[in-house]
């Protein structure tokens, strides 16, 4: 059996349950699934089923791989905000007042 070790450090990471909220918790250790798609995309191995459908479904040919994520040291924490929407927001608030001006 070959052995793949990776080491990722990424401290904007944040890896969120599916809830709604401005406040969710983050899962301190990046889960199995992202883990997963990792190491496919870094491998260039499509995950996502080309047939057409109203979800995106798991090719059922990927690799078998046996996965086991942990951490090396404790996470750090931080407030994450997404700052894009209020840029664009205020970008488009400037367009409007110049073409009034």
């Amino acid at each position: 059996m070959d052995y793949l070790w990776l080491y990722v450090h990424a401290p904007f990471a944040a890896f969120r349950a599916f809830q709604a909220g401005v406040y969710r918790p983050t899962s301190p250790v990046m889960p199995p699934s992202a883990a997963l798609g990792l190491i496919l995309n870094l491998a260039g191995i499509e995950m996502r089923d080309p047939t057409p459908d109203f979800t995106t479904l798991i090719r059922e040919d990927i690799p078998h791989l046996c996965l086991a994520v942990g951490t090396v040291t404790p996470g750090e924490v931080a407030t994450l905000y997404q700052q894009l929407h209020s840029y664009l927001k205020e970008l488009a608030w400037t367009e409007i007042r110049s073409i009034w001006q």
